[in-house]
């Protein structure tokens, strides 16, 4: 669970809570409660806080779900989400939550960095 924790934190772009002190230092909010508040439809509000929000908002104005020449919230064309989808997502990134998104779109950059989406990385400073 932890584990788990720690790589939804990593889609965040955030550290994992382990090597975060700010977060281990908070006296009423333990690794336990980030668990339970991860995991219990709070997804959104952390996804909020992150440049993977930034970017999904200047790609597709925040629609996950974005239909078109281009698809979902980072406007994956589709051969690049065939060539970067793990086994067993769907087969259209509009198809797919924002999480498993986040995880192709971590691929995509890992691969050819925030070029991938260079007008919107440009215009909210990741480039």
């Amino acid at each position: 669970m932890i584990s788990d924790t720690n790589a939804l934190r990593k889609d965040l772009g955030k550290r994992p809570f382990a090597v975060d002190r700010s977060y281990r230092e908070l006296e009423d909010l333990g690794a336990l409660d980030e668990v339970i508040l991860l995991w219990s439809g709070r997804f959104e509000t952390a996804l909020k806080q992150s440049y993977w929000w930034d970017l999904c908002l200047c790609e597709s104005g925040g629609n996950w779900s974005m239909k078109g020449r281009y698809h979902g919230g980072f406007s994956f064309h589709p051969r690049t989400w065939a060539a970067y989808r793990s086994k067993g997502l769907p087969k259209y990134a509009y198809l797919a939550t924002p999480g498993e998104q986040i995880r192709v779109a971590r691929k995509v950059r890992a691969a050819q960095g925030w070029e991938a989406w260079p007008e919107c990385s440009r215009r909210i400073g990741l480039l």
